[in-house]
């Protein structure tokens, strides 16, 4: 009876063991996304990002203002571009949580002093799920 145990002791453990290793992985992958954000809710992007941006982007979403009895953002800004970039062109396109685009990509064509970039938010703020950002 006690190898018995001790055999399904040994198989707790070990399911124990590989859950724990999923969860890290899980975690470590997720530490490798390059946006930030002051507000948690909106830590979701997709990387893409031209040769001369290496430090992380930061996204940040306008004061909400009170318009049609909803607080809204009206607009997100994308900082903290790179040096390198300046010369660059920039695109900025926000996407739900299926990646459809909401609204229109907004272009700079000529990125100067590091940025920032702002655009301007078509349709409700709480909807934007990742914010793609294209440097070339």
């Amino acid at each position: 009876m006690s190898s018995s145990r001790s055999s399904r002791t040994r198989k707790v453990l070990a399911v124990s063991l590989a859950v724990v290793g999923v969860a890290g992985l899980s975690l470590a992958s997720a530490s490798q996304l390059s946006f930030s954000s002051p507000q948690p809710q909106m830590q979701a992007g997709v990387q893409v990002a031209g040769a001369c941006q290496t430090a992380p982007l930061t996204v940040a979403f306008a004061d909400p203002t009170l318009s049609e009895g909803k607080f809204r953002s009206s607009t997100v800004t994308v900082s903290g571009f790179d040096a390198t970039c300046n010369g660059e062109s920039v695109k900025v396109a926000l996407l739900d949580a299926s990646g459809a685009q909401i609204g229109t990509t907004h272009t700079v064509a000529t990125l100067a002093n590091g940025g920032p970039v702002t655009a301007p938010i078509a349709g409700d703020a709480q909807a934007i799920a990742s914010v793609a950002v294209t440097i070339y």
